[in-house]
């Protein structure tokens, strides 16, 4: 906007002052997070019930950083933990139960080269793949998944790729693994009404 030519009249030397007040935040340390080039849903997530952050960080080892780490909490700024996903790696999605107990994300096995939706337990650390073995392939490629919500403090609804333009909701049960179809059929993928970043696209089928 171009400055009014009233303004040096009105605000004259010695008619305001200003004084600095410092800032309310202060830097408290530095982590390493992942590199991504598409959108992998949240990489990093505030716990809904208590100073706890959960985010991605590069496979403690690796060289490299790309799409794919662990996943670190953090608690009242000091208690680090970090989680392995045995032979594979964090990809997004992370979300909390209602609760605060649990956390759901997706990962990606290497074995197979499938995605996966995994839950863990922070009281005991408990890591669960809930789409175990075979029950992982969606689709005939890498079966790319989201995590839509959780519906209470052990449902949540996850979604899945099918072949094709084609998208699946699941309720998955993060205590038992039960499932059940959560959408009446199929729908398009254009259609996932994931609310995530993580989108069931060619971009994470390749």
């Amino acid at each position: 906007a171009t400055p009014s030519p009233q303004v040096p009249s009105i605000l004259k030397p010695g008619i305001f002052s200003s004084t600095k007040i410092p800032a309310d935040d202060c830097l408290v340390g530095t982590t390493s997070t992942i590199d991504i080039q598409d959108p992998q849903g949240d990489l990093v997530s505030w716990s809904p019930v208590q100073n706890t952050i959960a985010y991605v960080a590069p496979i403690a080892g690796n060289s490299w950083s790309w799409y794919l780490g662990d996943l670190v909490t953090i608690s009242n700024l000091s208690k680090v933990q970090t989680y392995t996903v045995s032979n594979g790696g964090v990809f997004g999605d992370i979300t909390w139960s209602p609760d605060g107990k649990t956390i759901a994300f997706i990962a990606r096995r290497f074995g197979d080269d499938t995605f996966t939706a995994m839950a863990l337990q922070i009281d005991s650390g408990q890591l669960t793949d809930l789409f175990p073995g075979k029950e992982a392939h969606t689709d005939s490629l890498t079966s790319p998944k989201g995590i839509v919500n959780w519906i209470d403090n052990t449902d949540l609804v996850v979604s899945t790729s099918c072949d094709g333009d084609c998208a699946q909701l699941i309720r998955v049960n993060a205590v038992n693994g039960s499932k059940e179809a959560y959408s009446s059929g199929p729908i398009r993928k254009k259609d996932d009404q994931d609310r995530k970043s993580t989108r069931l696209n060619s971009s994470h089928a390749n």
